[in-house]
């Protein structure tokens, strides 16, 4: 369905109201803070959702850090696309340590056209290789 970026409690009624949602995808729409922030509430809990994209939505490193609290609360998720997001360094550490937290069965992180310097990689790769 068509939604409007701004209203902010659809996003988390969509994803609430779809117990049977296995993939969602948000492409080419710049979220901002506000409807991210529903929408991440409404995944969090999700029972259902295996796949996770979003491409060209630009989350940037506050978005970062509500999407580090999806990684570590939802358990069923087993892929997340985070494309063009604009996630940069810091966005890399809030993501490494909802990973660290997740008790999930992820299997598959995708990053691409994010930005981010060797040194913080290895956060990221500690996170997905812990036992």
């Amino acid at each position: 369905p068509d939604l409007h970026p701004h209203a902010l409690w659809t996003w988390e009624f969509l994803v609430q109201k779809a117990p049977q949602l296995q993939y969602f995808k948000v492409e080419n729409v710049d979220l901002g803070s506000g409807p991210l922030e529903w929408l991440c509430k409404g995944i969090r809990s999700h029972k259902e959702l295996r796949v996770l994209v979003l491409a060209g939505a630009h989350v940037g490193s506050a978005g970062a850090k509500m999407l580090r609290n999806v990684l570590a609360q939802n358990t069923s998720l087993i892929s997340v696309t985070l494309e063009r997001c604009g996630l940069h360094n810091k966005g890399l550490d809030e993501l490494a340590q909802g990973l660290r937290d997740n008790g999930g069965q992820l299997e598959k992180l995708a990053l691409p056209g994010n930005y981010f310097n060797s040194g913080k990689l290895g956060k990221l790769v500690d996170a997905l290789v812990q036992e």
